[in-house]
């Protein structure tokens, strides 16, 4: 988990220096739909990691509602034609 906290931020932050210097109104939708599930995402690992001792039943869960918003970024990415293979590893 703390791994995927470190992944997940490692990527949100290649996500944001990406945004500044896109022009593309679909890139740039498409990144911020991404900075949405990396957020989250980073912020879920993080409290996975500790709720995985108290409560492995929400933990789970919490990891489950994270998989279609990386997903949905996926999508974006590819619906965007990006060609990003930083951003494709980090995915």
């Amino acid at each position: 988990m703390k791994l995927g906290a470190l992944i997940a931020k490692a990527t949100l932050t290649i996500y944001n220096e990406i945004i500044k210097k896109t022009s593309s109104p679909q890139l740039l939708k498409a990144l911020k739909c991404c900075v949405e599930a990396y957020k989250y995402a980073s912020l879920s690992f993080e409290m996975v990691s500790s709720k995985l001792v108290e409560d492995p039943q929400t933990a789970n869960y919490d990891v489950t509602v994270m998989d279609p918003e990386i997903t949905n970024c996926e999508k974006e990415l590819l619906d965007a034609k990006v060609q990003a293979p930083r951003l494709l590893t980090g995915n």
